[in-house]
């Protein structure tokens, strides 16, 4: 509860523009960056559904090669 709000320092209204700039420049960085991650997701997905039978072999050598070195102990 304010008891001195009658006081005119209290009553005067700030100034949020700075602010309000920043965070629009803030918002354009970030969506550039954004784009740019979108734009790499989106060339790592296509590489990966065209060469999708490469992952599966790999995948499949991880595995032979695990289990055969915990067969070795």
């Amino acid at each position: 509860m304010r008891f001195n709000s009658m006081n005119k320092e209290n009553e005067k209204k700030k100034d949020y523009s700075k602010y309000i700039m920043l965070a629009i420049v803030f918002a354009f960085v970030v969506a550039f960056f954004l784009d740019i991650l979108v734009k790499i997701f989106l060339m790592f997905g296509k590489v990966l559904f065209k060469y999708w039978w490469g992952g599966v072999v790999l995948i499949l050598v991880i595995l032979f090669m695990r289990r055969r070195g915990k067969k070795k102990k």
